[in-house]
């Protein structure tokens, strides 16, 4: 996770409302540089315009440079407050991409910062004047987005000066548009609900990865609030959330007495549960709540984001003591990926005492078919005998064909001869959809191996789809008599597609014969 990663996060986000209601006047088209009359661009719409593409570019040195001349040269330019904003934006991307979070300078990202603040102030006094004598929207929500910025910026400061160059985990605002946004190495547009962060992302990266109620699910398609009670204002409810995280940060002990009043509130507060929920997931995020309290929101909050942040902390203990909770967590849960994720949290507890578990929720149909694919690719990672047995078992009584395409594709990367017995009675089965059977043979470990069978399924099917999986296991076999497999395949063929897939198949060999044989094809003749 590279440090201040988030806040270009923000930033960017934010920078995605900006671009399009900040008021350009009538000589500029879109935000994204489309000019709707090129000859009437005045200078500064120049440097501006050339100034975002940059920014766009990820070429932030030279969108920093671009950004300064044009504060320096066009004081009044109409966009000096973007140029401000952006070029905030550019100073902290640039110091997050030179520094990686194992080799930080904290003295130069805590520089970045303060400079970025700077330019932030800047905009912030620019608009508040230009709110005073011209009170539009589209003001407001930019120095809404400065002010939002700003705080969170101040949090990273402080956590600088202490000697902490890992950025705390901030929240974003999803816009209308869906930006996309990267964490640590899972990437997803929105609220956290692809199957990716379930593998891979460290403790911190997990951490990070939990986006809660908050401001990130506010907004349908048509840019109407979402998920929110009908009285709460979207824009008062961020407002109080970047307050939220600059008091914790000050004081982590206003969490209980925060909590309380939400609680306490009621109907009279149409945004005290959503931001009961943002202050929760922020508390579980940064590790604030004891145990017992984790239990309790994975077990009882009633929104499923703050499910899974809880569970993410369970995931960071590592303890197996936590079996018996996962394991009822991932059968009874509402929610589909809070359910995946107790499942896979159980596999990754230590000494595999959550494996059993884990598959007896695959051989009891608790899981969808998607988390259940996941769980047995894991499983057979370094499945015994016994769970491969289990999961041969499974294969023949599911009665879904994804989840039995997986595991005839897992079970042929087996190293033992029983499993590979089995898969290759599978592939020989007619009976079965032929893209189930062309699966299996989608492996690395057939190249090279089991020659006689594939030429046996070659000649014995009609579906070009196996066909052209065989030719390519065929192409990693050591022995010759693959090629003059490939050649007679070549001339056999009835279709420019079989005849296509076997000069790909003889061009990954590196013998004689496949040389003389592409050699008459390149003259128009048959090999």
């Amino acid at each position: 996770m590279r440090p201040l990663m988030m806040i270009w996060i923000v930033m960017a986000v934010g920078a995605g409302g900006a671009e399009a209601q900040s008021s350009d006047g009538p000589d500029i088209g879109d935000r994204f540089g489309e000019v709707a009359a090129i000859d009437r661009l005045t200078p500064a719409d120049t440097l501006y315009r050339e100034a975002r593409r940059a920014l766009t570019r990820r070429e932030y040195e030279r969108a920093i440079t671009l950004f300064t001349e044009l504060r320096q040269s066009e004081p009044e330019s109409i966009h000096l407050a973007d140029a401000l904003y952006y070029e905030a934006l550019a100073r902290v991307q640039a110091v997050s991409e030179t520094f990686s979070s194992s080799d930080v300078d904290r003295d130069a990202l805590l520089a970045e910062v303060m400079e970025a603040s700077d330019r932030l102030e800047e905009a912030r006094s620019l608009l508040a004047g230009r709110e005073t004598r011209e009170p539009v929207e589209e003001t407001a929500r930019l120095r809404l987005r400065v002010e939002s910025v700003l705080a969170e910026l101040a949090v990273h400061r402080r956590m600088l000066e202490r000697g902490d160059t890992v950025s705390l985990p901030l929240r974003i605002e999803a816009e209308r548009r869906e930006v996309p946004f990267t964490v640590g190495t899972v990437s997803r547009t929105g609220a956290v609900t692809d199957a990716s962060v379930l593998r891979g992302a460290t403790s911190t990266e997990s951490r990070l990865a939990y986006v809660p109620f908050s401001v990130a699910r506010v907004t349908r398609e048509d840019g109407s609030p979402s998920e929110l009670p009908a009285d709460c204002d979207p824009a008062r409810l961020r407002e109080r959330v970047t307050v939220f995280y600059t008091l914790f940060d000050r004081d982590p002990a206003i969490l209980d007495d925060v909590l309380e009043e939400l609680e306490s509130a009621g109907e009279a507060d149409a945004c005290a549960m959503p931001l009961r929920s943002t202050v929760l997931g922020h508390a579980l995020a940064t590790g604030a709540l004891d145990r017992d309290r984790v239990v309790q929101a994975v077990r009882n909050e009633p929104d499923p984001f703050t499910r899974r942040a809880a569970l993410h902390a369970i995931r960071e203990w590592g303890d197996p003591e936590d079996r018996d909770l996962l394991f009822e967590i991932a059968r009874t849960d509402d929610d589909q990926t809070v359910r995946l994720l107790a499942a896979h949290t159980l596999l990754e507890l230590p000494d595999g005492a959550g494996r059993d578990r884990a598959l007896s929720l695959v051989e009891e149909g608790e899981l969808e078919p998607r988390g259940v694919a996941l769980i047995i690719s894991d499983i057979l990672k370094d499945a015994s005998a016994d769970e491969a047995a289990r999961i041969r078992t499974l294969f023949e009584t599911a009665d879904d064909d994804h989840l039995r395409t997986t595991i005839l594709a897992q079970l042929s990367t087996s190293p033992r001869e029983a499993d590979r017995a089995w898969v290759r009675e599978r592939v020989g089965d007619r009976t079965l959809p032929a893209q189930m059977r062309a699966a299996a043979l989608n492996q690395a470990s057939w190249r090279g191996a089991d020659m006689d069978f594939l030429l046996s399924v070659y000649r014995d099917t009609d579906e070009t789809l196996l066909r052209r999986q065989i030719l390519w296991a065929l192409a990693g076999s050591p022995s010759q008599e693959a090629t003059d497999a490939l050649i007679r395949a070549y001339r056999e063929s009835d279709s420019d597609e079989l005849r296509s897939a076997t000069v790909n198949a003889l061009t990954q060999r590196d013998d004689e014969r496949a040389h003389a044989a592409l050699r008459a094809i390149l003259r128009g003749e048959d090999p």
